[in-house]
């Protein structure tokens, strides 16, 4: 009999909760680290090819987010070079505290400011990627034409010769 009225007491309280302002702000709570879970969750457990996934996103509905010669660029892109930029927009994502996954599962299209963020954050790491991968394709090049002497060579070189003595 008590614990019946022990459970009917508890039941009744949880209502008058449920119902009142301190419920709402209680939902709201919960709401919010729900949310918080499910993206943790996907970020740890959805694996996919985010390269082909970044390069849909971007020429098809993020086209009208991004500059046009981001686009075109990217669309010029071979796989590899594809997924070797998609892994290091990933990196530098991270090290902003930004998720890529978001940008590209929709879950910002309810907040346009953030998605604008993640946005300049792209075409801003894009043209500085770009150069930096024409001066590192440029140097193997010239490497390739005249290939440097090096200097620890011509060091060995030097003291393996036979010394003169008198």
């Amino acid at each position: 009999m008590y614990l019946f009225s022990l459970v009917l007491l508890f039941g009744l309280l949880g209502y008058i909760l449920a119902i009142s302002r301190i419920g709402k702000t209680i939902d709201a709570a919960t709401e919010h680290w729900v949310d918080q879970f499910d993206r943790r969750w996907r970020s740890l457990f959805k694996r996919r090819s985010q390269t082909s996934d970044f390069r849909v996103w971007a020429l098809g509905v993020g086209a009208p987010l991004l500059p046009d010669d981001f686009k075109s660029w990217l669309a010029r892109l071979s796989p590899e070079e594809a997924q070797d930029f998609n892994w290091s927009l990933i990196e530098y994502t991270k090290s902003l505290g930004l998720h890529l996954d978001q940008l590209l599962d929709g879950s910002l299209d309810h907040d346009p400011r953030m998605r604008q963020v993640y946005v300049e954050a792209i075409v801003v790491y894009s043209p500085a990627y770009r150069k930096a991968r024409q001066a590192l394709q440029k140097a193997a090049a010239d490497a390739e034409k005249n290939p440097a002497v090096d200097p620890d060579a011509e060091k060995q070189a030097a003291e393996k010769a036979p010394r003169r003595r008198k």
